[in-house]
């Protein structure tokens, strides 16, 4: 969820980035991990064809993870910690941010998988969602302050520089790569086997477009304790 970023061994880096790589943590009791994020409604004939792909990779492929009602299939905007003094302010400002937004309409390239196991549908990156995710970056990463997702921090010896870059930025390595996408499933034992495993779940696959017309702001740490902190519906 890569290639080589854009500095060349001879360019200096943040002095962040050089603070990561030495492995040390800011995170902690009073940090919390917050999300901003696309839910897909269960009411949604999308919600139906993701729950099958996902019931048949957890189930059948043993896929890691499924669908319930903490985690539901989304496709995200934005993660990271950040101080926990903080949640209500990202709250106000996505809410000042979101004032005048309208109903983005999105595209379904397919199934794909990352190289670590993790499947995916691919949603097509268009102007709308790339100016949405712009601003969600632009309003709530001035609250982090210092903190660090902890499980972003142990990503840092396998991040290249881009990411590396992005980490020190935006406390999270794949927002300057943006890759809209909703998770459907987790087979890191089955690697070599994803491309027939995605052409034969692909059928399943047959609503093309929708329509983001609200997004969620969350916290939790782990998929148990999710919890929805405001619900911004778009005009």
């Amino acid at each position: 969820m890569r290639s080589n970023g854009p500095h060349g061994s001879n360019m200096k880096r943040p002095a962040r980035v050089k603070f990561l790589e030495q492995n040390k943590i800011m995170d902690g009791k009073n940090c919390v991990w917050i999300g901003v994020a696309a839910v897909i409604e269960k009411d949604t004939l999308l919600y139906s064809d993701l729950k099958k792909i996902n019931d048949y990779l957890a189930k059948e492929m043993m896929g890691g993870f499924g669908y319930s009602s903490a985690l539901r299939p989304h496709l995200n905007f934005y993660d990271l910690s950040i101080p926990a003094e903080n949640l209500n302010k990202v709250k106000d400002a996505l809410d000042q941010t979101f004032a005048n937004q309208k109903p983005v309409e999105c595209k379904i390239a397919g199934i794909n998988f990352f190289k670590f196991g993790m499947v995916y549908v691919e949603i097509e990156k268009n102007e709308d969602l790339a100016n949405l995710q712009k601003e969600i970056l632009e309003t709530v990463n001035s609250y982090r302050g210092d903190c660090l997702d902890l499980d972003y921090q142990k990503l840092v010896p396998v991040l290249s520089d881009s990411q590396k870059e992005s980490l020190n930025k935006y406390g999270n390595p794949y927002m300057t790569d943006f890759k809209p996408h909703i998770s459907v499933g987790y087979l890191p034992n089955k690697k070599d086997s994803l491309e027939a495993i995605i052409s034969g779940i692909e059928p399943i696959l047959t609503v093309k477009k929708f329509t983001i017309s609200k997004l969620d702001l969350v916290k939790g740490r782990t998929y148990n304790d999710i919890e929805i902190i405001c619900e911004y519906q778009f005009l």
